[in-house]
């Protein structure tokens, strides 16, 4: 190998000032996707790595900087409520397996749940 390639290897040029060495994600798209069911922070980081493989952070950084960025946006909704004056209810969205133990039949069920509001008194009933 010549003098040159070696000087090269050595002693790489400088990266642009406007380079970074990793690839930024895009946290308003993040927390877009959360909105969607089924799509967790796991599956968006794996399909960020997919995309930006050497230039990817790792699964914690990825999370630490989607997590800072979250803290930074204002947001509230205060609602003061009265023990007992108001009660929230639900289905919640996907339903689950019951299986028959006799017979072994499996009935797709809905989950259905209320809450008191400002109490710890919660409701919760399987729903054929």
């Amino acid at each position: 190998m010549d003098e040159v390639h070696l000087q090269a290897l050595f002693y790489p040029p400088p990266e642009p000032k406007n380079h970074t060495r990793y690839e930024q994600p895009d946290c308003v798209m993040i927390r877009q996707e959360l909105q969607l069911p089924h799509v967790t922070l796991q599956l968006l980081w794996e399909e960020y790595r997919e995309q930006f493989t050497q230039r990817a952070y790792s699964r914690s950084q990825f999370s630490d900087i989607y997590r800072r960025w979250l803290k930074s946006k204002k947001r509230s909704m205060r609602q003061s409520h009265k023990a007992g004056e108001k009660c929230f209810v639900d289905y919640c969205g996907p339903t689950m397996p019951i299986v028959n133990s006799h017979t072994g039949e499996v009935k797709e069920t809905q989950v259905f749940v209320a809450v008191l509001g400002a109490s710890n008194f919660t409701y919760g009933m399987a729903r054929l």
